[in-house]
């Protein structure tokens, strides 16, 4: 069995309010050679989820098989 992990390419993104978009960057390590799916959500810290930001419902990120990263939209409002 081999295996594959899925990361952030950084553990911290900013953003300002009125953005409209933000590209997050999300990597693969290890094999390869499979389709491998992640889902990915934004978590709230001092901002508060639905007054301070509203979030992107959680992302389904999907590599086919030789990919090995992937730019992720999320909406910025």
């Amino acid at each position: 069995m081999e295996w594959s992990t899925v990361g952030l390419e950084r553990a911290e993104y900013w953003v300002c309010e009125d953005a409209g978009k933000l590209d997050v960057m999300v990597r693969r390590r290890g094999t390869n050679t499979t389709r491998v799916t992640a889902n990915i959500l934004a978590k709230p810290l001092s901002a508060r989820g639905g007054l301070d930001f509203v979030s992107s419902s959680e992302a389904l990120v999907i590599f086919p098989p030789g990919t090995l990263s992937t730019a992720e939209p999320f909406d910025c409002h």
